[in-house]
């Protein structure tokens, strides 16, 4: 079975705006990836659209041909798809065909990896080998045969996922004549594996720390980040493939996408990307790792980015083994050799508001053997431990109250044009081993501590430095961990400076560039209640900074509470999420973390006169005041609770409802607002959610219809046709 590279069926796949949960694409894909049959019931209740199934483990690669487990695995899943019919529920396919690692022994030993002295990796197998991609091509037609792909319920297959943490450069003939073939150049005599010498141990290194844009050396780790290691071809692969048998109806995703250096190409054509992230110790971490998916995504226009919050977390960082305190917990007598718990109720809330309050495409979790126990079932102590029982109820609580109805306004609206960014640099991610790689780092320091300051940066790559410039609309670039720069993007950042741009960087920044001001240190001790108030106090430093150049478009009264705003239209959708927490009585003792969550109230306050505000979960109309030009809305707040605010200009219109043979149409007069619906119908089983958009919303139900009823999500008023 070969694979398509028509432009076509690839331009269908990778429409951003045709892809989503069966029968409802504007809505926000709801996932949980790994599920079990014992728990489907529970996953619908708990608001998810869509089951990952399929593993890595089912296929015999020598043998090509799936494993008994894994044929009996595809049945099974075939099984549920009318009962998934009936209540919208869709399946994705995670084939992991050949995922990197020591278990996949057969194409290790066949397809090494092969040092730059001659030995082999024992970690990783070589992707850029013809013969090991026809045996992975073969592996994912051979798995997309056996199944039944061509069902409605299915609209998603992952290719592979984390699989580039193991890479290493191949150095044989078939990577020296790709580089050549790609640069004119030869590999260089330095590249000896996944990371270059540090520039303090390479001879003649300019002292400026500013490298020639074709560095060599700097070229040939781009190259192999974007096409050197064979996974992006993988991923693009098994895309254009996926969308010639199935006409573009069935997507691609690939994650953990930013788990390499800042370099655009991560997970290659695929529909979207997306990473995970454990939430502690600050749930609200996840809002800058969102804005590191953008980044990568920005570098394939079109491709879509969807943010996984763990429901694991692991025990090394909440409650080492090690630092047991007096009395410990009950969990950790009962099971002391645990080795990954549930992440804490209230930190999993205020991650998922976190989330809902960033623009994705849709919001996953991973983790079912940890919130949801099969009865009978043994504990693993080495594996998950269900340690929180009521995190489960909290997913249910947030996306029955919150994800299900608002999750198209939450797709629809855009973030507003950034005015504070972080720049994520490939060279130095390279030759200073800078770069989060998913995980943390001084950029993601900065970023934590900016959110915290309700800045909500942005992150900018090299890349798009090069190819787009500074963004018109950015004020402020903070430069952590920037020790070298290419001469282009130097040069680009001066030109910006001289115009007035602001330059916040520490004292790693490269020599040729005078900050403008320096940023705080960042500094973490890993004990709960210290990094709970070094970044709360890093992060008013920041503010204090930053308040000649900027000040955030939504800020708030407490520091306890972070706001964060897009647009909704005309409209601004506003956020609140409260992080007040002190320890509680799961893993507080350890002092790790601070999982409690608490009440806050204060005011949120939005640049901007309002009309009117509107509270999207309560539907109705919000209490505000307008000082100064500023709408200040007052907010309780829940433990780790949230909001989120409609501010318009001038109170909502009512909505006028229309049937049509089988069609309704909702229509307003705010034709500048995005305004969240609810629409019912006879003989539905669920009412359909939407957003009015330009003044109009339109869904065919596919059957005759005699009257309807529209639901306004935001001001609590209700329509219905005429009889």
């Amino acid at each position: 079975m070969r694979f398509l590279t028509l432009a076509a069926v690839l331009g269908a796949a990778l429409s951003a705006s045709a892809f989503g949960p069966k029968n409802h694409p504007d809505d926000q894909i709801r996932l949980f990836w790994g599920a079990k049959t014992a728990f489907y019931d529970d996953y619908i209740a708990m608001g998810f659209n869509t089951l990952m199934h399929g593993d890595g483990g089912l296929y015999n690669f020598e043998k090509h041909t799936l494993k008994p487990d894994g044929a009996a695995f595809y049945t099974n899943a075939v099984r549920r798809l009318a009962d998934f019919e009936n209540v919208g529920m869709c399946h994705y396919i995670a084939i992991q065909a050949g995922k990197a690692g020591p278990k996949r022994g057969w194409l290790h030993n066949r397809f090494p990896t092969i040092k730059k002295d001659g030995s082999r990796y024992t970690r990783a197998y070589d992707l850029m080998n013809p013969e090991c991609r026809a045996e992975m091509r073969r592996a994912a037609c051979d798995i997309f045969d056996a199944m039944p792909v061509d069902d409605p319920s299915y609209m998603m297959v992952q290719p592979s996922s984390e699989v580039r943490d193991r890479v290493e450069p191949s150095f044989t003939a078939v990577l020296t004549n790709a580089y050549r073939a790609a640069s004119g150049r030869d590999v260089p005599e330095l590249a000896t594996g996944r990371y270059a010498p540090d520039w303090r141990r390479i001879e003649d290194f300019p002292p400026s720390r500013v490298i020639p844009d074709d560095y060599p050396l700097f070229d040939f780790y781009r190259w192999f980040w974007r096409e050197g290691d064979g996974w992006n071809w993988f991923q693009t692969e098994v895309t254009r493939e996926i969308a010639r048998r199935t006409g573009g109806r069935v997507f691609t995703y690939y994650d953990p996408a930013v788990r390499v250096p800042p370099v655009w190409g991560s997970g290659g054509e695929v529909t979207f990307i997306s990473h995970w992230m454990t939430c502690c110790p600050e749930p609200y971490r996840i809002s800058y790792l969102v804005s590191e998916e953008n980044a990568m995504a920005r570098g394939r226009p079109g491709q879509g980015v969807a943010v996984m919050v763990q429901c694991i977390t692991y025990r090394s960082v909440i409650a080492p083994k090690n630092a047991e305190p007096p009395g410990g917990a009950d969990w950790a007598r009962e099971v002391p050799d645990a080795q990954f718990l549930t992440l804490p109720h209230d930190m999993m809330r205020e991650a998922m508001w976190t989330a809902y309050s960033r623009r994705v495409d849709g919001i996953f979790h991973y983790g079912s053997g940890i919130i949801l126990e099969e009865p009978g079932s043994k504990r693993n102590p080495a594996g998950y431990w269900v340690g929180d029982a009521e995190t489960k109820n909290v997913i249910r609580e947030l996306h029955g109250a919150v994800g299900v109805p608002l999750g198209p306004l939450f797709r629809a609206a855009p973030e507003r044009a950034p005015e504070v960014a972080v720049l994520e640099s490939a060279a130095s991610a390279i030759f200073a081993g800078r770069g989060s790689w998913g995980w943390g780092g001084p950029w993601f320091s900065a970023g934590i501590v900016a959110t915290a300051a309700n800045l909500t940066p942005a992150v900018i790559y090299e890349e798009e430095v090069v190819r787009d410039g500074l963004p018109p609309s950015l004020k402020v670039l903070m430069m952590p961990g920037c020790d070298v720069l290419p001469e282009g993007v130097h040069r680009r950042i001066a030109e910006w400076q001289a115009k007035g741009g602001v330059v916040a960087a520490d004292g790693t920044c490269v020599p040729g560039l005078l900050p403008d001001l320096e940023l705080p240190k960042f500094r973490r001790v890993k004990k709960g209640l210290e990094d709970y108030a070094a970044v709360r106090s890093d992060a008013e430093e920041l503010r204090g900074k930053l308040k000649p150049f900027v000040e955030p478009y939504a800020d708030t009264s407490s520091r306890d509470i972070i706001a964060h705003a897009r647009c909704a239209g005309e409209a601004d959708l506003v956020f609140a999420v409260n992080d007040r927490r002190e320890a509680g009585d799961y893993v507080g003792g350890w002092g790790a973390v601070l999982e409690k969550g608490l009440p806050a109230e204060g005011a949120v306050t939005v640049r901007r006169a309002a009309g009117a505000v509107y509270d999207l979960v309560g539907h109705c109309a919000a209490e505000f005041a307008v000082r100064g030009g500023a709408t200040e809305i007052p907010v309780r707040l829940g433990p780790c609770g949230g909001a989120v605010f409609l501010v318009t200009r001038r109170p909502l219109a009512p909505l006028a409802i229309a049937v049509e043979g089988t069609a309704v149409t909702v229509t307003t007069p705010d034709r500048d607002v995005m305004i969240p619906i609810r629409v019912s119908v006879p003989g539905a089983k669920t009412p359909r959610t939407g957003v009015v958009k330009d003044g109009i919303w339109k869904h065919d139900f596919k059957r005759p219809l005699a009257d309807a009823e529209v639901f306004n999500l935001a001001s609590g008023q209700t329509a219905r046709t005429a009889k």
